[in-house]
C-alpha cells in the first residue's frame, strides 16, 4: 500500500514541531477549502508533467494496458517519438471510452508548493510598485535574459488534502461555433481533463510556509502570509479559474473581487432543468457547472457584439473579455477580464437536487403511462466580476436579455415541458422533461432580473447598451456576418404570446385548477446525494423532503403555450407548417451530438405573468433569430415563422423586426 499522501501531510506537522524549537515565528499554516474542482491535467493521457505536478501514485496503474500504448513513450515529449498521423491511440479523443475506464485515477491529487508560490508571486506583481519590489526581494526572481537569480526567503510546502483525493475526470464542451454560427461541421468534441475534486463535495487542505531563519524578519514573513491568503482566495488555484475552477475559501479572508479594479455582481438563481451531462454520460450523473454559465454569457455577448461591429472585431473584444488560448488578433494567449464563479447556497451543500416521484406512486402500475417526469432543481449563486466600465453598462444588460428569453445549460431554448416518446415496441408512451425554467435575481433584490413586457423597455435597454459599447471601444466597423445568431433590432424579433392556461409547475403545491382540487403527481426534492453522485438503495428508501414540487399538467400539450405550439407545428397542423424538426427553424436533435444535430433558431421562455387578453396565468417570450442573408433576404421558413408570430391572436411585439416591415 502506498502511504505517500499520509506521510506528506505528516511532513507539515513535523516541520511545525521543528520550528517550535527553532523559530516558531517563521512558520504559518492555514486551512483552505476547494469549493468545487481544480484543473490539474489534460486529456488524453496523464503524462509525467501531470503526475509530478499534481498527483502521487496511490495504487497500481498499468500504463501499458491502454490501447496502442506500445507505440508511445510517456517519458518523452511529442513529436520526437510520435507520428500523429499514423500512430494515434484508438480512443484518442473518445471521451466516453476514457470516462468508462478511468472515472477516477489511482493518483492522489495535491497542490505543489511551487504552484502556490507562483500564484502568490503573480498576484503580488499585479499590486502597487512597492509591493512588487518587496515580492522580488522576498519571493525571488530569475532574470529572463540572464543567469542572474535573486533567491527567495520563503519556502512553500506542498499542500495535501486532509483526506486523500484521487484525481477525477472532467470535461469542457465548447459550443460557440455550433450554437451561435449554426455550423454543425464544427460540432464540438468535449475536451477532457483531470481535476482535484469531483464536484460533489468541498476539499479542505492545509497550506504552510516557513521563513529562512536569519534572512527574513517577522514583519516580512507575516506580510507574505497575508499575500498567501489574499492571492489564493482572490485568484484561485490551477487553470480555468475564470470559469470557476479552483475557487478557494478561507475562514480568515473576506469576500473580495479577483482584482482590486474589478466590481462584483452576485445573482441568486433557481434553475429547473432536464439536466446537463458531465464527464460521465449517465442518467444519474448530471451536473450544473460554472462552464455552463460562462458559455451562456460568452455566447450571448457574441450575439450582441455581432450586431454593432465587424465579426473580426467582435471576436477580438470577446477574447479580451473572456480570454482565449490562441487569439484571433495575434495568436497569443489572452487571459480575459471577466470571471464567473458558481457558489452553492452554503459551502458543502450540494449544487442541485433531483426531483423524485411521490413514494405512494412509486410502485403503482398505473404510473407507466401517466407518470410525470422528474427534473433537476439547482439553487445557488452566480458571481460575476469584471471592470466597472464593462460589468455595469455592457454585461448586465446582456444578462437581463438572456434571462428574459431563455435558460441555461442543456435545453436552454425551451421552457420546461413534457416530451412524449413512443417505446420501441410501441406498447406505451414515455414522458421526459425537456427545457429549462430559470429564476434569476440580483442578490439582495427580490424582484426577477429580466426585461419588462413594455416595448419601450427593450428598445431603451438596447440603445443604452450600444452607446456604452461605442464609448468603450469606438467605431469597430459595420456588422458583416448577420447569417449567425445576432441580437439586434435588424436581425431578430421578440414577441410575447399567451402561455399555457396555467403555469405547468405548481411550485408550492397549494394552487387549485379552476377552483377544484388538482389531481397531480407529487414531486419532491431528494436531500443528500445530488445528481453528480450515486445514491445507495438505503438513500433512495429514506428520502427526506424539504419542499414539494408538482406538475399541474398531466399531458404534454398542457405544458406548452402558443409559442411552443407554433414551434411544434408540422405539415399535419392547421395551418400546415414544417417547424418541428426543421433544422432551419426548430432545429434538429440527434443522440450523442452527431453531425446531424442542428440548433433551433428560436428561443422560448415562459414567465409567470398573466396574459390579460388571453386569460392565461403565464406567457411565453419568443425570440427568433432571423439570420439575414445579404442577397436573399430573410430565410423563407424563418420569415414565415415571423409572420405567424405577428398574426397570432393576442401576440405582442417587444423588440426587433416585424413581419409588416422587415429591414
Amino acid at each position: 500500500m502506498n502511504n505517500a499522501p499520509k506521510t506528506a501531510t505528516l511532513l507539515v506537522e513535523l516541520l511545525k514541531e521543528q520550528h517550535k524549537a527553532r523559530s516558531p515565528h517563521l512558520f504559518r499554516q492555514g486551512t483552505f477549502t476547494l469549493a468545487w474542482r481544480a484543473k490539474v491535467g489534460s486529456f488524453p493521457f496523464p503524462n509525467l508533467k501531470t503526475i509530478v505536478s499534481a498527483a502521487e501514485p496511490c495504487g497500481r496503474f498499468d500504463w501499458r494496458s491502454q490501447k496502442n500504448a506500445d507505440d508511445f513513450h510517456y517519458d518523452q515529449e511529442p513529436p520526437n517519438n510520435e507520428d500523429r498521423e499514423k500512430r494515434v491511440p484508438e480512443y484518442f479523443g473518445d471521451l466516453s471510452e476514457l470516462a468508462k475506464d478511468f472515472k477516477g485515477l489511482p493518483l492522489n491529487g495535491y497542490i505543489p508548493g511551487s504552484a502556490i508560490r507562483g500564484i502568490v508571486r503573480a498576484w503580488a506583481m499585479q499590486q502597487s510598485p512597492d509591493t512588487r519590489k518587496r515580492a522580488i526581494c522576498l519571493l525571488g526572481k530569475q532574470e529572463s535574459d540572464s543567469d542572474k537569480i535573486t533567491p527567495g526567503k520563503i519556502e512553500f510546502l506542498d499542500a495535501w488534502p486532509e483526506q486523500s483525493q484521487p484525481l477525477a475526470i472532467d470535461v469542457v464542451n465548447p459550443q460557440e461555433k455550433f450554437q451561435v454560427y449554426h455550423d454543425n461541421n464544427e460540432q464540438p468534441a468535449p475536451h477532457a481533463l483531470y481535476t482535484l475534486g469531483n464536484g460533489s463535495s468541498p476539499v479542505p487542505f492545509t497550506v504552510a510556509i516557513r521563513g529562512i531563519s536569519g534572512k527574513v524578519s517577522d514583519k516580512e514573513f507575516n506580510k507574505v502570509w497575508q499575500w498567501v491568503e489574499q492571492a489564493l482566495t482572490e485568484q484561485g488555484l490551477g487553470g480555468r479559474t475564470a470559469s470557476g475552477y479552483g475557487m478557494l475559501e478561507s475562514a480568515s479572508t473576506a469576500e473580495s473581487a479577483p482584482d482590486p479594479t474589478h466590481q462584483i455582481q452576485r445573482f441568486d438563481f433557481t434553475l429547473y432543468s432536464q439536466g446537463s451531462e458531465g464527464a460521465i454520460q449517465d442518467t444519474n450523473q448530471k451536473e450544473l457547472r460554472p462552464s455552463h454559465w460562462r458559455g451562456w454569457l460568452r455566447s450571448w455577448t457574441l450575439r450582441f457584439l455581432l450586431g454593432v461591429m465587424s465579426e473580426t472585431n467582435a471576436k477580438i473584444i470577446l477574447e479580451d473579455l473572456f480570454g482565449a488560448i490562441e487569439s484571433t488578433q495575434d495568436g497569443n494567449h489572452r487571459k480575459g477580464c471577466v470571471r464567473i464563479q458558481l457558489l452553492p447556497r452554503k459551502l458543502g451543500e450540494p449544487w442541485g437536487e433531483l426531483s423524485k416521484l411521490d413514494e405512494s406512486r412509486q410502485k403503482s402500475k398505473s404510473r407507466r403511462e401517466s407518470q410525470n417526469p422528474d427534473f433537476y432543481i439547482w439553487k445557488g449563486q452566480i458571481q460575476i466580476s469584471a471592470p466597472e466600465d464593462i460589468l455595469q453598462p455592457i454585461l448586465l444588460p446582456i444578462i437581463k436579455v438572456a434571462a428574459s428569453v431563455g435558460g441555461v445549460g442543456r435545453g436552454w431554448r425551451r421552457p420546461l415541458h413534457f416530451f412524449v416518446k413512443q417505446t420501441e415496441n410501441g406498447d406505451r408512451k414515455l414522458k421526459f422533461s425537456r427545457g429549462t425554467h430559470l429564476i434569476l435575481s440580483q442578490t439582495g433584490d427580490a424582484s426577477l432580473y429580466r426585461v419588462s413586457l413594455e416595448t419601450n423597455q427593450w428598445s431603451s435597454l438596447y440603445t443604452k447598451w450600444a452607446k456604452a459599447v461605442r464609448q468603450k471601444w469606438g467605431d469597430r466597423g459595420a456588422p458583416n456576418n448577420v447569417s449567425a445568431e445576432v441580437f439586434s433590432p435588424k436581425t431578430c424579433a421578440v414577441y410575447a404570446v399567451p402561455g399555457p392556461v396555467e403555469e405547468p409547475i405548481d411550485f408550492d403545491g397549494t394552487r387549485s385548477r379552476r377552483g377544484a382540487q388538482k389531481k397531480t403527481i407529487s414531486l419532491a426534492l431528494a436531500k443528500g446525494p445530488h445528481p453528480g453522485q450515486q445514491s445507495s438503495s438505503s438513500n433512495r428508501s429514506e428520502i427526506q423532503r424539504s419542499q414539494t414540487i408538482q406538475w399541474s399538467a398531466t399531458s404534454s400539450a398542457q405544458t406548452r403555450g402558443d409559442g411552443m405550439n407554433l414551434i411544434y407545428s408540422t405539415p399535419e397542423s392547421r395551418p400546415p407548417r414544417n417547424y418541428k424538426g426543421n433544422r432551419e427553424v426548430g432545429g434538429q436533435a440527434a443522440r450523442g451530438g452527431s453531425k446531424s444535430s442542428f440548433c433551433s433558431w428560436v428561443s422560448i421562455r415562459r414567465i409567470d405573468e398573466p396574459h390579460r387578453e388571453a386569460g392565461t396565468e403565464c406567457q411565453e417570450i419568443v425570440c427568433l433569430f432571423l439570420g439575414k442573408q445579404e442577397k436573399q433576404g430573410f430565410h423563407r421558413n424563418r420569415y414565415q415563422f415571423l409572420r405567424d408570430l405577428e398574426t397570432m391572436e393576442d401576440s405582442h411585439h417587444l423588440f426587433g423586426v416585424r413581419a409588416s416591415s422587415p429591414t
